[in-house]
């Protein structure tokens, strides 16, 4: 590479973006974690964030491998299901199968206990007139969610953002898509988004559903972990078949293209060839 290339490439902006993310995503660990709950990049997506940044043209800036996730909202300004809300909690979250089939994450769930102020009480309650009741509007649900993996990248120009996106439309990532400054969304529909209790205004919670129907819940969430976990791989391959090829053809030497007067004469000598060919097959006529 010439001494302007490499200058130019320094002072180019999306270089100076992905060396800053690769410097960071080298500096994680877990005594120096990122934003994210689990602090650190998930151990089954690195073959495929690994491929991915190699290329030039790429580099990866947030990702999540599939999780299973119980959240408790936290106290919300509209009745709204599934809303975060104010204050809320991950009271059990993990990226490993075998981690979710090891811990008794249900009784996390019973025994929660949430300190509820007679603030958070009187902001959820409304009186309904007439001498009826008042009525708690503000209900906190437990939510249990499978959310499958996530990957987003940000690209050089729209052709590498248009190049990455068909290969993950290929694999069955049909949620994927480009976002404004060429950044590719990659996602899949395999989700779980499940009510399985409630908090009441003392703070303890009361399930919604009975035990057996947690327990399919958890064996519907390792199913599709599985699944996830096949998509990922199917990925990382085409990911990589499509970067090889890419290379592949930047190396191959290019043919310069034939200007008119030389096809002229290619055909010309082509024509006497030929000709040449023909009277040497040609019978001799007899005597």
């Amino acid at each position: 590479m010439r001494e302007s290339d490499s200058e130019e490439m320094s002072q180019n902006p999306f270089d100076q973006k992905k060396r800053a993310i690769l410097s960071q995503i080298e500096s994680t660990d877990e005594t120096h974690p990122d934003a994210s709950p689990k602090g650190t990049l998930d151990v089954l997506l690195l073959p495929l964030i690994d491929v991915i940044n190699s290329h030039s043209d790429y580099v990866t800036t947030s990702s999540c491998s599939g999780r299973v996730s119980v959240f408790l909202e936290g106290m919300k300004t509209a009745s709204e299901l599934g809303g975060k809300g104010d204050g809320g909690k991950w009271l059990f979250i993990t990226h490993d199968p075998e981690e979710l089939k090891s811990t008794d994450w249900w009784s996390l769930v019973t025994d929660h206990r949430e300190h509820v102020s007679e603030s958070d009480v009187s902001a959820g309650v409304s009186s309904i007139g007439n001498g009826e009741p008042a009525k708690y509007d503000g209900q906190r649900y437990v939510l249990y969610k499978f959310e499958a993996m996530i990957l987003h990248v940000k690209c050089r120009d729209r052709a590498s953002a248009s190049a990455l996106y068909t290969a993950a439309m290929s694999c069955g990532f049909r949620e994927s898509g480009i976002g404004s400054n060429d950044l590719v969304g990659i996602r899949i529909s395999l989700r779980l988004d499940v009510p399985i209790a409630y908090l009441n205004n003392d703070g303890t919670t009361t399930p919604l559903v009975p035990r057996q129907y947690i327990d399919h819940l958890q064996t519907i969430s390792l199913d599709l972990f599985n699944k996830n976990t096949a998509k990922i791989n199917q990925l990382h391959r085409t990911v990589a078949s499509m970067i090889q090829a890419q290379q592949t053809a930047a190396n191959k030497p290019q043919t310069a293209k034939e200007t008119k007067e030389q096809r002229r004469e290619r055909k010309h000598r082509e024509g006497l060839l030929i000709q040449a060919q023909t009277r040497q097959i040609t019978p001799e006529a007899p005597l």
